[in-house]
């Protein structure tokens, strides 16, 4: 049998097995928004980014001005995802890409998660100013469900998103990606581990390109390449049937190809 990063839970009086599969979701924002224009705070000023750097999957250029201290919170949300209605939500992690300019500090001041679209739980703000020049942080983690029993009602919602309130002094801000990603665990039936022993990859280590053979009932798609730590590498496009992924490009080592419901399966890449 394959290897599989699967829990089994043999039933042996009714000759059956279930099993426990990991699995995430991940999206960008298709909205954001300041949540209280009249609020006391500093405002903002949504527009486009650098074209420099435009093709970043989802963009936002911010100016925070005046004498305030803090700004109004702003929201990022819509993000679309759809987790099974049978599953435990693990973990939320948020992967930004930002910049500061102008002024001269710039720091998180609240970080929460959105649910039904109002900020709750646990604080997730990072210590430090931001740079000058632009950076990729992470809040939270897969094991990380910032201090709320989020259910997949509150995932699933077009109000689940996350928002942030800065502290600074005449800053330029730049948000170029806003990036959730949930983590969760779902029981299957012996009929599902069957379906994810028909997804083949081979070679398997690999130098160049590997060869991905997916059921009819695979949904099309953009999917994830993590490495071994759970990182996000890079999104490639799938589809039922034979598909070959180039891998030559990255380094030594082992990664993990996300494939939804169809859990995930390991590669390794060679010199």
């Amino acid at each position: 049998m394959k290897n599989m990063s699967l829990l089994f839970l043999i039933c042996l009086s009714s000759l059956c097995f279930k099993t426990e599969a990991q699995g995430f979701v991940s999206a960008n924002p298709d909205s954001v928004a300041v949540a209280c224009p009249s609020c006391p705070g500093a405002d903002w000023s949504l527009g486009n980014p650098p074209a420099a750097i435009s093709n970043y999957p989802f963009s936002v250029a911010s100016v925070i001005s005046g004498g305030n201290t803090f700004s109004k919170e702003i929201q990022f949300y819509d993000y679309d995802l759809a987790i099974p209605l049978n599953s435990t939500v693990s973990g939320v992690e948020i992967d930004v890409i930002r910049m500061a300019g102008g002024g001269t500090m710039l720091r998180d001041s609240i970080v929460k998660l959105m649910v039904q679209g109002q900020a709750m739980g646990t604080n997730a703000a990072l210590q430090g100013n931001w740079s000058f020049t632009t950076d990729t942080v992470t809040y939270g983690s897969p094991f990380d469900t910032w201090g709320i029993n989020l259910s997949p009602a509150n995932i699933n919602g077009n109000q689940m998103g996350i928002s942030f309130v800065l502290a600074s002094t005449n800053a330029t801000v730049a948000y170029y990606k806003v990036l959730m990603r949930v983590y969760y665990t779902f029981s299957m039936g012996g009929s599902d581990v069957q379906k994810k022993e028909a997804v083949f990859i081979y070679p398997n280590p690999a130098q160049k390109n590997v060869h991905l053979e997916l059921p009819a009932e695979f949904k099309s798609g953009n999917y994830e390449i993590l490495d071994a730590s759970g990182r996000f590498v890079e999104l490639i496009s799938l589809e039922s049937g034979k598909n070959s992924i180039d891998i030559h490009h990255l380094s030594k080592g082992t990664y993990h190809l996300m494939l939804g419901d169809w859990g995930r399966k390991t590669l390794v890449k060679n010199e």
